[in-house]
């Protein structure tokens, strides 16, 4: 068995920063929405800290041992 880890981001939705459902948005009910901002500025992170982004469909792959992960 593999005993890699795979960290995993979810966003459900990136909206632009004056959209109503983005300002509406509380903890409970805004998990997975994010403002095209911060949605930037975390993929900048990323990118910064030289993370390599993968498709679920890579990690499946990975995790039915059919592919390596980059």
């Amino acid at each position: 068995m593999n005993n890699q880890r795979v960290p995993i981001l979810v966003y459900h939705h990136v909206y632009r920063e004056d959209a109503p459902a983005l300002t509406q948005a509380t903890h409970e009910t805004g998990a997975g929405i994010i403002g095209q901002r911060e949605f930037t500025r975390q993929v900048q992170r990323l990118a910064d800290d030289n993370w390599t982004v993968v498709s679920t469909t890579q990690v499946i792959d990975w995790l039915e041992g059919a592919a390596e992960l980059p």
